[in-house]
Formats: C-alpha cells, structure tokens, sequence
C-alpha cells in the first residue's frame, strides 16, 4: 500500500512540475493561470494522498492551503469580474492569505500542545 501510495504522489509530483513549466512558458495570460491552477490542485492531491497514508497534522495543513490556493486561481478565472478588476482580484488573493495564515498558525498551536488543556481545565 505504501508502494502504492509513492507512485501515485510522484505522479501528482510529475503534473505540479510539468504545469509550472508550462505556467511559465506560455505567452497567454489565461492559459498559464489555468497551468498555475493544475500545478496547485495537483500540489493539493500530493498532500491529500501524503495525509490519507500518514495522518500527520503538517500533510492535512498542506492540504487545506493548496486547496484554498487553488480555488482562489479557479474563482479568478471563473469570473471575469474578478479577473478584470485588480481591487477584486486584490481581495481574492487576501482572503486565501488570511484563511491559509489561519491554517497554519492553528497548526502550529496544535502540533506545539497550545492549544491542549492541561488537568486543571486551564491551557
């Protein structure tokens, strides 16, 4: 099953490489946002895959950010109000900030026992 699980997150490696060189080496705007959302979704699927096998709290933080992450690219290219207005495409990307800044602190706090409750009811 491990097996199984490497060959599967080196295939999802595979893609996040091939779509970040294509993200780069297109000369079209909206085709190297749509390799940029493929590269994340696939970085996303990694961590999905990594956490599934293992459980470790850092694959699930991971996971939740690439997926914010690639929303938020997906919402920018779904919507052109969006995509042609820098305030709103301002927001978008700053509300994915604050929401995977969200995440990781809440991991760091878990991993780091912080957030646990002592015997006496108090952390």
């Amino acid at each position: 099953m491990i097996a199984q699980a490497l060959v599967i997150s080196v295939s999802f490696q595979l893609t996040s490489a091939v779509a970040s060189v294509g993200r780069v080496k297109t000369a079209s705007h909206v085709v190297s946002r749509r390799f940029n959302a493929l590269a994340l979704g696939a970085v996303a699927a990694d961590f999905g895959v990594r956490y599934l096998y293992t459980g470790r709290v850092d694959f699930l933080v991971g996971l939740a950010v690439f997926t914010v992450l690639t929303t938020r690219t997906l919402l920018i290219l779904s919507f052109s109000k969006i995509e042609g207005n820098t305030f709103r495409r301002r927001v978008a990307c700053g509300s994915a900030f604050l929401v995977c800044t969200t995440a990781s602190v809440a991991a760091e706090f878990y991993v780091s026992g912080a957030l646990g409750v002592s015997a006496s009811g108090f952390c």
